[in-house]
């Protein structure tokens, strides 16, 4: 009997078609909710969402790209208190940047987007990494004193 797999399960993967005992099927698949027995229709509605996975997949890819473009050639400036040595008293944040992307840029991504590994604290140029959709940037962050 050919069956549709609804889970993962050892030999076999979600949405996968394959062929199986019936006893199988009727006494564990079936009644565990791990396959649905494959129709044509079925079949059919299973490759017609993996087109339309495979198009969104290719949408969201191609705006990924324009926003790793956008990112790259942004230079956020800020202003912040320090010392006469350039350290901040504060330090700048990673939430601080985003909240910048955010409103003077439109940028809504995710605030995990931006990797820092500790705040900065120092007065100058730096580098923070962007990390979208396992695609990363380098977004220029220039830091002055007030």
């Amino acid at each position: 009997m050919k069956v549709i797999f609804l889970k993962d399960i050892p030999g076999a993967k979600r949405n996968q078609v394959k062929e199986v005992a019936n006893g199988y099927a009727l006494n564990y698949l079936f009644p565990q909710k791990l396959a649905i027995a494959a129709t044509r229709e079925k079949i059919a509605a299973l490759e017609n969402r993996a087109d339309k996975k495979e198009d969104n997949t290719k949408k969201v890819s191609n705006e990924t790209k324009k926003l790793l473009k956008i990112i790259k050639n942004l230079k956020i400036k800020l202003e912040a208190k320090a010392n006469e040595e350039g350290h901040l008293f504060g330090g700048v944040s990673a939430d601080d940047i985003y909240k910048i992307l955010k409103e003077k840029h439109n940028l809504n991504k995710k605030k995990n987007a931006i990797e820092l590994s500790q705040h900065l604290k120092k007065i100058g140029n730096h580098q923070v990494s962007v990390k979208i959709d396992n695609q990363e940037v380098k977004l220029k962050v220039i830091i002055k004193s007030l």
